[in-house]
């Protein structure tokens, strides 16, 4: 088919076409691999992420454990608890008070502060009760309800400030004196909730924070069903340091805010006598998966996440978008701990189909609608519920630096083939279309001088060397020799010009026949006719060369022969342009191996560069973030360690009066009754003081034992100071048995004076060397505290460098990937080539 368009036209559009082609496949390629490649880093961090969040949850839970087991097997737990029992049942007799009068300020009590401020619309809570029912039926704890709620004047939510009220003096009240700042001290210390203890009859005899679930019947009472009444029958039925678990759930007390309960018996002497229970506070859990607010800090940017749902898809920690949360109860509540329900793609798998060490990854429809990129796992809290763990992040924002990539190559390619198009015209119409013009206008002058429409005809202009100036040329010549042979012989014009024009044609076989008389012309026909052998054969030589390096083989050359001038340069150029090529072939496969071994040797030790810094990072926040505990815990120490001696130093005080008045006892032996209620209660300190310590040691052991290696040390010092406490317990009990002795032979005066003095002397000295291992302890403890924050310093500064590596890792990785590929394709372009020294 016969086409219109002209060789500019063709060539335009053949290049403009292939510069598109090349644009769009830079570009589809650059945006694949970028976003495969932000995709894997996103879901990298999202991974990690999720994994420290897992280990963090799962630590905090089994710290929890371990304070309630010890706590529950601590002396002053089992006394405090006997006292409670002992003293909750005698309020009635030994607290002269109006019971009308006390159920009228509980309902009104209960009418102003309580039941119209608890929100019933939570789901899953109770109903609205009548005021009668929220009343006690025993009248001891009607009574314990007014003295410490009711006609509590510390406001609401610090009633547990109330330690002895004088005007309800009992059995109760002294033992809430003598115990109650012990286990508020407890529970700040720990950040717990509540504290609660409970007796076989279902009675909640002890509070710390003394809500309206002081007092009540958990088997029978209107809290019956909460989750603390739940809790604590699963721990009816338990064994000694075994533990019961209940989920968070609305807590009506709490003001149906969501909260959760481990519970464990108490066992006195083998025998069960109660059960001990902790309310878990939710701002230990908001804070660890909150990240503390820092979440564009830790990777997340504007729309990532980690939160905690429970078996019944409720969340168990506040969302990062709870303002967004059109939810009326959300809303009111400021919460989404047990009311907002996400049953999502990824908390369905975590629940239903994974183990605790699977990590599932997908792109999914979160609880607000949106696209995001979510990585979930399963963990397992006290080994009798399953929670899964979400880290995410929206899609838009993961994916927004490919999306701004795809724009940028694109302007750029479009940039770049609008210039190449120009460029390509403007070379186009200089070194071919102008040529082809002149050319041509230079022929059609030429054909009309042979076809005598024109009495002359001017010679070619050249312009250049290459194949139109050759042709040119070749016109050019063939033009002075026609007008030779017209200006010489007229006769043989007519086969001359037949040959001349078959030879403009382009087919240099054909020949002069024709003879004369003239020898002249006959020798200038052989001549023409020479020429045109010698023109052909050269022609030929030049096109098989010129056809063999079409073909991208240089291995040969055009045999010059004895030929000069313009054929003899045309000659040279063409075989100095097979060598050029072939230099610059052999140039450039030498190049592209090299490029390409080095870019081999740059991508494996830039991968192995990135894991090796990725894996640096990730461990390095680990550390750091474990060290910060251990620096917090070091220092709570020190200052436990502080107060243990200056309490120790009170209790030498005390000794050394009890060891005067036990001279004085020679001299009047009725005041030893009086000395002997000085000494209990110098040993009451001691017991409290041991208790206390034994606690701060357990603490410090779980820490220890969850820092690892770095606590082992440690570890060591809180077995020291733990073994203290024995021997002080030690020690007060051998105080105890004398004063008993003392007590029984109280007629031996001077005897058992002197026995005393003894006991005195030797409780000093144990007293002494406790003092010189609390100094030692509260040194080391220093000493490690000053250590301790240093390491915390490097690690810090450590990690952040690390975190920089990590990113120059990463680009460099996408540097030598470029380079390798750039490698390859130089390699491959010159392989398809054939010339000399080629590997």
């Amino acid at each position: 088919m016969k086409s219109d368009f002209t060789i500019k036209t063709k060539i335009t559009l053949i290049s403009i076409f292939s510069l598109v082609i090349l644009g769009i496949c830079i570009i589809f390629l650059s945006i694949s691999k970028s976003t495969d490649a932000l995709l894997q880093a996103e879901y990298n961090k999202l991974t990690t992420l999720n994994v420290t969040k897992n280990e963090e949850i799962r630590h905090y839970f089994e710290s929890l454990e371990s304070l309630l087991i010890s706590l529950s097997n601590s002396k002053i737990t089992q006394d405090a608890f006997l006292g409670f029992e002992e003293g909750f049942y005698k309020l009635e007799e030994e607290v002269n008070i109006d019971i009308n009068m006390v159920e009228k300020n509980l309902k009104g009590d209960f009418q102003s502060n309580y039941i119209n401020s608890v929100n019933y619309s939570v789901p899953n809570s109770e109903q609205r009760k009548e005021i009668k029912e929220y009343i006690p039926t025993l009248n001891s704890a009607k009574i314990a309800q007014y003295i410490f709620i009711s006609n509590n004047k510390e406001k609401l939510g610090e009633k547990n400030n109330l330690i002895y009220d004088e005007k309800f003096s009992s059995t109760y009240m002294d033992n809430h004196k003598a115990y109650h700042p012990t286990f508020d001290k407890f529970l700040k210390e720990f950040s717990l909730y509540d504290i609660f203890m409970v007796d076989l009859k279902g009675n909640l005899i002890y509070t710390d924070f003394k809500e309206k679930d002081f007092a009540t019947n958990l088997k029978e009472g209107v809290y019956s069903n909460t989750g603390l009444g739940k809790v604590y029958k699963k721990a009816l039925s338990l064994n000694n340091e075994e533990l019961a678990f209940e989920d968070f759930m609305p807590y009506e007390p709490s003001y149906n805010s969501s909260a959760s309960f481990i519970a464990t018996p108490i066992y006195i002497n083998n025998e069960k006598k109660g059960v001990l229970i902790f309310q878990m506070p939710v701002n230990k859990i908001n804070k660890i998966m909150g990240l503390d607010g820092k979440f564009e800090e830790s990777g997340l940017g504007k729309s990532g996440e980690v939160y905690l749902v429970g078996q019944d898809y409720k969340m168990r920690n506040n969302s990062r978008f709870i303002k967004d949360i059109e939810n009326k109860v959300v809303q009111e509540l400021n919460s989404t701990i047990g009311v907002w329900k996400i049953e999502s793609d990824a908390t369905k798998k975590a629940l239903k189909e994974f183990t605790k060490d699977e990590i599932g990854k997908e792109i999914i429809i979160d609880y607000r609608g949106i696209e995001v990129l979510s990585v979930f796992s399963k963990i397992n809290i006290f080994n009798t519920t399953s929670w899964a763990i979400v880290s995410e992040i929206d899609k838009q924002e993961a994916f927004t630096p490919a999306y701004n990539l795809r724009n940028l190559i694109s302007l750029i390619s479009l940039a770049i083939i609008i210039v190449v198009v120009f460029v390509i015209l403007f070379f186009i119409n200089k070194i071919i279309v102008s040529p082809l013009k002149s050319f041509q206008e230079g022929l059609l002058a030429f054909f009309k001088y042979l076809n005598k429409q024109s009495d002359e005809v001017k010679s070619l202009e050249i312009k250049s060397n290459d194949e139109i100036g050759i042709m040119s040329s070749v016109v050019n010549d063939n033009i002075n020799i026609i007008k030779i042979a017209i200006e010489k012989e007229k006769a043989l014009i007519e086969d001359a010009s037949k040959v001349i024009s078959i030879v403009n044609s382009g087919d240099l076989k054909s020949r002069i026949t024709l003879n004369s008389d003239n020898k002249g012309l006959n020798e200038l026909k052989e001549l023409i006719n020479q020429m045109l052998n010698n023109l052909e054969g050269n022609i030929g030589s030049i096109l098989e060369v010129l056809n063999e390096y079409s073909n991208y083989n240089y291995l040969n050359s055009v045999d010059k022969k004895n030929l000069k001038g313009e054929i003899e340069e045309l000659i040279d150029g063409i075989n100095i342009l097979g060598d050029s090529i072939t230099s610059m072939l052999i140039e450039n496969q030498e190049t592209g191996l090299i490029l390409q071994k080095g870019s081999k040797n740059l991508l494996n030790n830039v991968e192995v560069l990135n894991t090796s810094a990725n894996e640096a990072a990730a461990s390095l926040e680990e550390t750091a973030a474990a060290l910060e505990e251990i620096t917090s815990t070091v220092i709570n120490n020190s200052n436990n360690v502080q107060k243990m001696s200056e309490n120790a130093k009170e209790l030498t005080s005390s000794v050394t009066r009890g060891q005067e008045l036990a001279l004085n006892t020679t001299k009047s032996m009725e005041d030893i009754n009086a000395q002997v209620e000085a000494i209990n209660e110098a040993i009451t300190v001691i017991d409290q003081i041991a208790f206390q310590t034994n606690i701060l040691s357990l603490n410090a052991a779980v820490e220890a034992a969850t820092a690892g290696e770095a606590g082992r040390g440690f570890a060591v010092v809180a077995q020291e100071v733990r073994n203290l406490a024995s021997r002080s317990a030690e020690a007060a009990n051998k105080i105890k048995h004398i004063v008993e002795q003392a007590t029984l032979k109280a007629n031996e005066g001077k005897k058992i004076a002197a026995l005393m003095i003894e006991g005195y002397t030797s409780l000093n000295e144990n007293i002494n060397g406790a003092i010189e291992l609390i100094t030692e302890v509260s040194a080391a403890s220093k000493e490690q505290q000053s250590g301790i924050e240093q390491i915390n310093d490097a690690v810090t500064l450590l990690d952040q460098q690390t975190q920089k590596n990590a990113s120059i890792a990463n680009q460099t990785q996408d540097v030598s990937l470029q380079t390798n590929k750039i490698a390859l394709k130089i390699v491959e372009d010159a392989n398809t080539k054939e010339f000399k020294g080629k590997k």
